[in-house]
């Protein structure tokens, strides 16, 4: 498996960050990106599991 390029990874996370609350669509988007250092990192490694989590499901077709 190929490395994921950073800055798929950054979009990634930023619309994952994004995205209205299912619960309380009303509620302010917040902007990416987060302003706490350790927020950040957490988004993305969090977008980087989601992106190999799918590359992982497309090799096994």
């Amino acid at each position: 498996m190929t490395d994921t390029p950073w800055v798929l990874i950054e979009r990634v996370a930023a619309a994952m960050y994004t995205l209205p609350d299912p619960n309380d669509p009303d509620a302010p988007i917040a902007p990416w990106p987060p302003t706490h250092p350790d927020d950040h990192a957490w988004w993305m490694a969090h977008a980087k599991a989601a992106i190999n989590a799918i590359k992982e499901s497309d090799d096994g077709r």
